[in-house]
């Protein structure tokens, strides 16, 4: 699968470019939490370690681990998140 493609077609429909997310400087919380969205289903696909997907997102290897962390606690007690990371995933998927 490419990565690459999924990230820019997820943040497109969350109103991103990968570019901003690459900056690697500091977002507001909802684009924290899009960010993390992002950085989270790619992390699931398997594919990248934390150290290269941290280079795509312009954070540390053990910035990702605890985003993903975070992000997953979050998508569990928000089930307005978990649609929304549901939603984006299946559009991808196709």
């Amino acid at each position: 699968m490419d990565v690459e493609r999924v990230l820019s077609q997820a943040a497109k429909l969350l109103g991103w470019d990968m570019e901003e997310f690459r900056s690697g400087g500091r977002v507001s919380p909802q684009r924290s939490l899009e960010r993390d969205l992002l950085l989270y289903l790619v992390r699931q696909m398997g594919v990248l370690t934390d150290n290269q997907l941290g280079g795509m997102f312009g954070l540390g290897y053990s910035a990702v681990s605890r985003r993903a962390g975070i992000f997953k606690a979050k998508l569990q007690e928000n089930r307005a998140l978990q649609r929304k990371f549901e939603k984006i995933k299946s559009i991808i998927k196709t």
